[in-house]
Order: C-alpha cells, then sequence, then structure tokens
C-alpha cells in the first residue's frame, strides 16, 4: 500500500476567525475519533463542537451520551440529516462485516446490507462537503469488484475526487 500522506496540523483545521473545530461521526462506537481530537487540541486554545454521533448501538449511544455529548445523538444513519453546520471533520467506520475475509465477503450484496451502509459514508461526504474526511474499513475492501469489473474503491476514489478531495488510501496494521 502507498506510504502515510504528511500530517497536517488539526490545530490548523480551525477558520482563522474561529477557534472551533466542528466535528461529526457516523458508525461511531464510543467515538474515539472525539476523544483523540480533544487530546490533540489540549493546550492549543482550539475547542471542539461534536455535530453529532450516529450509532445503532444501545450502548455506544449511552456511551457516548455519558461521555462528550454531541449536539445530536442519531440512530440511523440511513435517517440522519445532513447537519446545518459544515464540518470540519467528518469519521466514519462502516461495518466491516460485508467485506473483511473472516465474513462472507459479499460485499454490496450483503444479505444484511452492511456493504450498503459504506455508501452512506461517501454520499454524506459529497452532500456536506466536510474539510477532512476519514473513512476506515478492513483492508479487503481494496480488492472487492463491482458488477462490472472495476474495483469498488477505485469508483469510491472517483465520487470523492469529482467533489473536489484529494483522496489518500493507505492501509494500517492492526
Amino acid at each position: 500500500s502507498p506510504p502515510m500522506p504528511p500530517a497536517v496540523p488539526l490545530t490548523a483545521l480551525a477558520r482563522p476567525d474561529d477557534d472551533v473545530i466542528t466535528i461529526g461521526t457516523d458508525f461511531s462506537g464510543m467515538d474515539m475519533p472525539v476523544i483523540q481530537l480533544a487530546r490533540i487540541l489540549r493546550g492549543s486554545g482550539k475547542k471542539i463542537r461534536h455535530i453529532f454521533a450516529c450509532d445503532i448501538n444501545d450502548d455506544a449511544r449511552h456511551f457516548i451520551s455519558c461521555n462528550h455529548p454531541p449536539e445530536a445523538m442519531h440512530h440511523d444513519v440511513t435517517k440522519r440529516p445532513v447537519p446545518d453546520d459544515r464540518l470540519d471533520v467528518y469519521v466514519a467506520g462502516p461495518p466491516c462485516q460485508a467485506w473483511a475475509g473472516e465474513g462472507k465477503r459479499q460485499g454490496l450484496d450483503d444479505s444484511k446490507g452492511r456493504g450498503l451502509l459504506y455508501h452512506c459514508s461517501i454520499d454524506f461526504i459529497v452532500n456536506a462537503l466536510p474539510l477532512v474526511a476519514i473513512v476506515e474499513n478492513a483492508a479487503q475492501l481494496a480488492t472487492y469488484r463491482d458488477v462490472d469489473g472495476s474495483l469498488f474503491i477505485d469508483n469510491v476514489e472517483t465520487r470523492l475526487r469529482i467533489a473536489g478531495y484529494k483522496v489518500h488510501r493507505f492501509v494500517v496494521g492492526a
């Protein structure tokens, strides 16, 4: 896989006239991106405005609400509206079972519809246009082919480039 792109200080994301970085997360889990962003920004004078979190799991939503409550909490990514305020950072971790080698690798044809949820993240990005978007998933996603034989991830990256994004793809060893 290609090397990771050079790091950009997250403190540079805040608009010059604003000391607030906005963030929203889908498939939020424990919402670790918000926790880590708070750690990164500690002492910088920048603040976080947690616009939304979305997770289908009741326990995850409860954890988020107790520890770093967002302005809006959603339970269904397919019904979550695009917020009025533009996000600086959007992070999503759609379910990996449809792509992972340990699963059935059904991709978009996943019997539980999990493969289609990847599109929710990409649709959100091209509609809401956050300054930075991070979508993580299983490494096997990079080898999944669409019905026409093309690589699914290449088609996703094309959509993001058309929307004006510079796309970096890399695998992080876990």
